[in-house]
């Protein structure tokens, strides 16, 4: 392990200071969680025993840390809605959970603190500063230079192998031999966690690039939005991800759909597939064999993998439903016990399955909840049926991308705050179509311009 390694979560403390002092409030935060998901060492490290930090915490901490000190009235007078209430039931379940399987009350405060800081503190941070239309449009300038940023990085990668992680930190962050796809080129993974994390990443961005092209965004470096977004298109499928593509192609056919229907049940549908997937596979109402067959069609491959995951989830899931509503908690006791001994017979790498085994119905439905009703309080404001119109093109896109991302987690467990940080600003008022929102309070200077709105112009 590098010595790097300590110095770049020592460094992020400086960093949060210099964000907050010369960029406005909402713009500090999503480059601040932005840099620590692409460039932080996958090395994990605690502190008291509680706070675990990791490239998907150590924003949350270092953020909540400069709001204690600068902005404490800002965080008191924010007041939570009523699509906020999955978050705040999302909080305390681990507590529960643990109580319930007497594993303590520490191990329950543990995991409480990591669930506010990897999924509760990105969405409300976002519902406290992104606070207008104009605050939306930097957040999709971010994601749009946060991806090019990526580009030559995931270039290089795809052509000499994944290899920038151990060149600056010293190791590997996930199995080497998975990289390798058989085509003479490599599926990248630069600092995230995997290459499927990046190629979702990529896929993600170029949905909101294509919006700021409908949404008449302007140019970057004289090249138009649809030039960028053709170019994160191919870039997402040099990732060489199967289901990034696939759900880059779903997305793009719901809005098509919605458009050429005018009516907003192709989106819906989607929004509304992860929980009913869940709900079906959990409860052993179906064996999911016409999915494996349809996936079969149009690539084995990948229907050989699937049928393995299915099969882990009918396994899992039967073990769950004898703890049904709070789980197993951790230290792997959702495992079943012929499998215990042998923890890599049984595969529990998905989001919604890991959720259900450790947490129970509970647990689930709130991570559902946490999801759907974003997503259906955005399609209330801006009809999907109109996303291709400038006016709802944007929060129509980060919409989407929701969608997209929990669909990817059915079968991945990639959490990126990122996304949360999407989805608690595009719930606040800048996504009214009316451009009834509220006034946003600035605190540097008013010389001080956006950088990204800058670059834009």
């Amino acid at each position: 392990m590098s010595a790097l390694v300590p110095l770049a979560y020592a460094g992020l403390p400086l960093l949060v200071l210099i964000f907050f002092r010369v960029l406005p409030r909402h713009q500090a935060v999503i480059w601040i969680y932005m840099l620590s998901i692409m460039f932080l060492p996958r090395q994990p490290f605690e502190v008291l025993g509680v706070i675990h930090i990791n490239p998907r915490s150590a924003a949350s901490f270092m953020i909540l840390a400069w709001i204690a000190a600068f902005d404490m009235d800002r965080l008191l007078a924010f007041r939570p809605r009523w699509f906020d209430v999955p978050f705040l039931f999302w909080m305390p379940g681990a507590l529960f959970t643990s109580l319930s399987n007497d594993l303590g009350a520490w191990d329950g405060l543990s995991t409480s603190v990591m669930r506010i800081a990897v999924w509760v503190a990105p969405y409300f941070i976002a519902r406290i500063y992104f606070r207008d239309r104009k605050s939306l449009q930097d957040l999709a300038w971010a994601v749009f230079l946060g991806a090019l940023i990526y580009v030559p990085l995931a270039g290089f990668e795809i052509r000499m192998s994944p290899q920038l992680h151990r060149l600056v930190y010293g190791f590997d962050q996930h199995n080497f031999t998975q990289t390798a796809r058989g085509t003479g080129y490599w599926r990248p993974m630069v600092f995230m966690q995997h290459g499927l994390m990046v190629a979702m990443w990529m896929g993600m961005c170029t949905v909101v690039v294509w919006a700021m092209f409908r949404e008449k965004m302007g140019r970057f470096l004289r090249v138009p939005f649809w030039l960028w977004a053709g170019g994160l298109t191919l870039t997402t499928i040099a990732c060489q991800s199967f289901g990034a593509v696939i759900l880059l192609i779903a997305g793009f056919g719901t809005v098509l759909a919605c458009r050429l229907f005018r009516r907003p049940w192709p989106y819906l549908l989607l929004a509304l597939a992860p929980s009913t997937y869940c709900i079906l596979r959990a409860t052993d109402a179906w064996d999911a064999q016409n999915l494996i067959d349809g996936v079969e069609a149009i690539n084995a491959d990948r229907a050989y993998s699937l049928s393995v995951r299915i099969a882990a989830e009918s396994t899992l899931t039967g073990h769950a439903r004898d703890r049904l509503w709070l789980g197993w908690g951790g230290f792997g006791r959702f495992r079943t016990t012929e499998t215990q001994t042998n923890e890599k017979g049984v595969l529990a790498d998905s989001m919604w399955l890991i959720t259900f085994s450790q947490n129970g119905l509970f647990g689930l439905l709130c991570l559902l909840a946490m999801h759907f009703v974003g997503c259906l309080v955005v399609a209330g404001r801006a009809p999907p049926q109109r996303w291709l119109e400038p006016r709802f093109a944007l929060p129509g896109s980060m919409a989407l991308v929701i969608s997209l991302v929990m669909v990817d987690n059915l079968m991945n467990n990639m959490i990126n705050p990122v996304f949360l940080v999407i989805l608690g600003a595009v719930v606040g008022p800048g996504s009214l179509p009316d451009e009834e929102t509220a006034p946003q309070e600035e605190s540097p200077p008013a010389e001080i311009p956006a950088g990204p709105r800058i670059l834009g112009t």
